[in-house]
């Protein structure tokens, strides 16, 4: 018997929106100098590894476009 493989919308994924949003925020340091008061590199990254950290550990299927 095959098992089949749970997949879902790339949209529906966490993981691929809070990428969205930590490259925005990387997008505005770059072009918004004056929003480095607010946000630094040091800061994105360090926030972005504990929680893809954590996302890794709580997803369950995989992403598919089917």
């Amino acid at each position: 018997m095959d098992v089949v493989e749970q997949k879902k919308h790339p949209l529906a994924s966490k993981t691929l929106w809070v990428n969205l949003l930590m490259a925005v925020f990387g997008f505005v340091l770059a072009f918004k100098p004056e929003m480095s008061a607010y946000l630094n590199e040091g800061m994105i990254v360090t926030v972005m590894g504990f929680v893809n950290m954590i996302l890794r550990m709580v997803t369950q299927n995989k992403i598919g476009l089917n």
